[in-house]
């Protein structure tokens, strides 16, 4: 395969091009420090990571919140 072909499909990975607009967008994030293009991993802890300076973001997610339980209203007890 020449460089050229191998170039071309490796580039396509990193945008998106909306064709109404005729814009090319970044798929991924650019790192603050740097501003290279940061590398998004899944396994493990997911996280964002620049390759070039080392920095890492990691993507906490928040646990689903569940509805609080009503607690059964107080029956007062009646004086005799």
């Amino acid at each position: 395969m020449s460089k050229a072909k191998e170039l071309k499909t490796y580039v396509h990975k990193l945008y998106v091009i909306d064709e109404e607009k005729k814009v090319a967008k970044l798929k991924n994030k650019r790192c603050p420090r740097c501003g290279s293009v940061m590398a998004h991993h899944v396994q493990g802890n997911e996280r964002w990571h620049c390759g070039k300076c080392g920095y890492t973001e990691f993507i906490v997610k928040a646990a689903p919140q569940q509805p609080k339980e009503k607690r059964p209203e107080r029956q007062e007890k009646k004086k005799k």
